[in-house]
C-alpha cells in the first residue's frame, strides 16, 4: 500500500511528463532518522549563500505543517534512465516523501 502511494504521489508531481507506474520497490528506502535527512537536505542547499538565512525558517514552517517528528520518511533512489533529474547538466537531486 505505501509503494502505491509513492508512485502516485511520483506521478501527480511529475504529470504528464514522467510515468513512475513500473517504479520498483528497491528503487524506494524507508529513512530512520529525521536527524540525517534533514541534514542531508540542509547539505545540498547549503551551496547556495541564500539558504543560510531561510533555513530555519523553512524547518519551521515545514515542520508547523505536517509535524517532522511524527512522519515516516521514504526516499526515492532511482536508476538514471528513470530519474527525472537524471538529464544532462543536473548535477544532482534528491527526493524524499514525508508521510
Amino acid at each position: 500500500k505505501t509503494l502505491s502511494y509513492l508512485i502516485a504521489t511520483l506521478n501527480a508531481s511529475f504529470s504528464p511528463d514522467y510515468d513512475f507506474s513500473h517504479a520498483k520497490s528497491e528503487e524506494f528506502s524507508r529513512e530512520h532518522s529525521l536527524r540525517w535527512v534533514v541534514s542531508t537536505i540542509d547539505g545540498n542547499l547549503s551551496a547556495s549563500n541564500e539558504y543560510e538565512p531561510l533555513k530555519s525558517q523553512l524547518w519551521s514552517a515545514i515542520d508547523h505543517e505536517i509535524t517532522l517528528s511524527e512522519c515516516d520518511i521514504y526516499s526515492y533512489n532511482p536508476d538514471l534512465d528513470s530519474d527525472p533529474y537524471g538529464e544532462d547538466g543536473c548535477l544532482w537531486s534528491f527526493n524524499f516523501f514525508f508521510f
